[in-house]
């Protein structure tokens, strides 16, 4: 019974991360990237996946402390402030790895929350998205290691979700920056 409630909350996971890639403001990136942390903690618990656990205890720590910083805008204006962040969480990243560690493919899903916390510790939608895919490919080798079927399912289509929403993107900047051009050299 534990491992189809697990399989429900890594559901609702999945929804929520799914809205993280259809908002461009940060704010609501991490406020549905937070919601999906709760989910996904229920889900780690209830398979004994401590390191997933552990990764999703410091991601929460994580986006709480990015939801201050951007809404209390003296916070958001120091760039030291930025990276004292930074190093506190991937020291903690580390001193969780080294508690959790299984055998090396534990190690996966540190590794996939370190480059997804710099995803969204940077600012940048463009690289969000980059390291958004490779972070997704972490936790697939994870979700394969633990055992979770519907995580296992519904990662592999939020990568490829991902991948076209992202060659979209992409595509879509082209094009305008193709039209910024035109219009200046028309100019």
């Amino acid at each position: 019974m534990e491992y189809i409630i697990s399989q429900v909350f890594v559901c609702l996971t999945y929804i929520m991360l799914g809205i993280t890639y259809l908002t461009t403001k940060r704010t609501n990136i991490l406020i549905f990237s937070l919601i999906a942390l709760v989910c996904n903690g229920v889900h780690y618990t209830l398979l004994g996946a401590w390191a997933g656990l552990g990764v999703v205890l410091i991601a929460v720590l994580r986006n709480v402390l990015f939801l201050i910083q951007q809404r209390i805008k003296a916070l958001d204006k120091y760039i030291l402030d930025d990276w004292l962040i930074l190093i506190v969480l991937m020291i903690v990243s580390v001193i969780t790895a080294v508690f959790t560690y299984d055998t090396v493919f534990s190690l996966f899903s540190i590794a996939g929350s370190i480059i997804y916390t710099i995803s969204v510790w940077q600012k940048n939608i463009k690289a969000y998205r980059i390291l958004g895919l490779i972070s997704s490919a972490m936790s697939l080798v994870y979700f394969v290691f633990i055992g979770s079927i519907f995580a296992i399912i519904l990662e592999s289509i939020m990568f490829i979700f991902m991948l076209v929403a992202t060659i979209m993107f992409f595509k879509k900047e082209r094009n305008k920056n193709l039209k910024t051009e035109e219009v200046i050299e028309g100019v």
